[in-house]
């Protein structure tokens, strides 16, 4: 790159400040935009300034906190890691994240080995794996999410295994105790590193009805799940032809759990058992961890740096961030999709507090959330049937989440026996903070543009940072 580079990077650089400036977005997307339009070469060449290779992250849910956790891992290992770590996951991401770590002329900046780790759209990841031939994937989950845009899981994994087939990175990291994940190894030519639990005190013997995997791969028989850790991940097996959940290299025993405040997690790691504390709640980020540290073997990383890290690292704006408000506490979590929804239920209902539990469900149809809300049908709301108190619905589609919980049969509390409907968020919120009592929690459930409108909210007030900062 050299001096015609600068008009470029110049203008996708002042068009980040501009959004920034005039608080239209984090310039995420944008300057990506224009180098994607006038300049897509650009990409090839600082794919090749990126020395430790290029790592790609996708799956439906926790792309944005495994990113996160692998991220402290490399730096700490003496990695530069240039990331979209505020998950804009499209190619336009990418560049935009590049973008911001490049100079005027057009090369990356970085204080150490380059490594590109980029979390990928699902959809999109056949596509990225031509386009950035990357060194490592990594695999986490697939549960039904917009299926007015992605179409069924089965049809995703079979495109995820014929492009992996066809265009294989160095090593690929997969969950083993998703079967749809499990299945894609069968053909692939190079490495392989797998990830997955071994025991949790919240395992089930049985499959809720949202699960995505009740069949066979290879031979579309009964699958039979001997535990269920969430949703459909669990150690299973074909009775008709055989075959069953791979053993991991990579282990995890969740050993302790305290609501959304911590969770205690045993790894077994290239034979090297630590035990770790995670600053966030929950079975799915027990997984999240579990393939950041698989990631980590892949590049060989010390087992005390990985367990400095996990215990080290900020979960991003909206996953399980705790704000005080008011002598209020608001507890912030991303739902998108039944699979993710259940587990934040999960998740509320173990915090460990008495009392009935405060929430504010923030349901957005837009783009980015999928137009089809029918989801919502699919969730168990019914085991929060009795152990509620104040429940606001709120966001563009408040009115159709207030009646899914009235089918529910999810009220309130004596004074407001029935879910208030507020559709503006600002005012929404508003109304529970005024109603719930000093020292309570507010659990805030939002989609993903419903999470970006509360957190502009927020930053203006003063109690957060913007979600590109945070």
């Amino acid at each position: 790159m050299g001096l015609n580079r600068i008009p470029v990077i110049g203008a996708a650089k002042a068009l980040r400040r501009t959004a920034r400036l005039l608080r239209l977005g984090g310039g995420t997307a944008l300057p990506g935009l224009v180098v994607e339009a006038v300049a897509p070469e650009y990409l090839d060449e600082w794919a090749q300034q990126l020395t430790g290779g290029i790592i790609l992250v996708s799956g439906t849910n926790g792309k944005t906190t495994t990113v996160r956790m692998a991220g402290e891992i490399l730096l700490r290992a003496g990695y530069e890691p240039v990331s979209n770590r505020a998950g804009s996951n499209l190619l336009r991401g990418i560049l935009s994240a590049l973008v911001e770590r490049s100079d005027w002329q057009g090369r990356l900046v970085l204080g150490g080995r380059g490594v590109g780790l980029f979390e990928v759209d699902e959809g999109t990841l056949p596509q990225m794996l031509g386009r950035l031939r990357p060194h490592v994937v990594v695999l986490i989950n697939l549960f039904r999410d917009q299926l007015d845009r992605y179409g069924e899981v089965e049809a995703l994994a079979r495109a995820w295994r014929r492009v992996l087939t066809e265009t294989p990175p160095e090593v690929l990291v997969v969950n083993a105790d998703d079967p749809n994940l499990a299945a894609i190894i069968d053909d692939f030519p190079k490495d392989l590193v797998l990830f997955g639990l071994e025991s949790s005190p919240f395992a089930r013997e049985s499959l809720p009805h949202a699960a995505d995997a009740r069949f066979c791969p290879r031979c579309n028989g009964p699958l039979r799940y001997d535990t269920v850790y969430y949703s459909h991940l669990g150690k299973y097996h074909c009775p008709d032809c055989g075959w069953e959940r791979p053993v991991p290299d990579v282990a995890g025993e969740i050993v302790r759990a305290q609501g959304v405040e911590s969770l205690g997690l045993v790894i077994q790691f290239g034979g090297e058992p630590f035990e770790v504390e995670l600053p966030v709640g929950g079975t799915y980020n027990a997984y999240n961890a579990l393939a950041a540290t698989a990631l980590a073997w892949a590049y060989r990383v010390p087992a005390r740096i990985v367990r400095q890290a996990l215990g080290a690292f900020q979960p991003a704006f909206g996953r399980q961030q705790v704000i005080n408000f008011g002598r209020r506490r608001l507890v912030t979590i991303l739902v998108k999709n039944p699979a993710g929804f259940n587990e934040a239920i999960n998740l509320i209902l173990s915090d460990g507090r008495d009392g009935p539990k405060n929430l504010l469900i923030i349901l957005n149809d837009r783009v980015n959330d999928g137009r089809d809300i029918s989801w919502v049908w699919d969730v168990d709301f019914d085991l929060l049937r009795g152990r509620v108190g104040l429940v606001i619905t709120s966001g563009l589609r408040a009115a159709e989440m207030a009646l899914r919980l009235k089918y529910a049969e999810v009220a309130g509390t004596a004074d407001t026996p029935e879910p208030v409907v507020e559709p503006d968020i600002r005012r929404a919120l508003d109304i529970a903070v005024e109603k719930i009592r000093p020292g309570d929690t507010l659990y805030i459930l939002p989609t993903y543009t419903a999470l970006l409108d509360l957190q502009r909210i927020l930053a203006r007030r003063g109690l957060t940072r913007p979600y590109w900062e945070a």
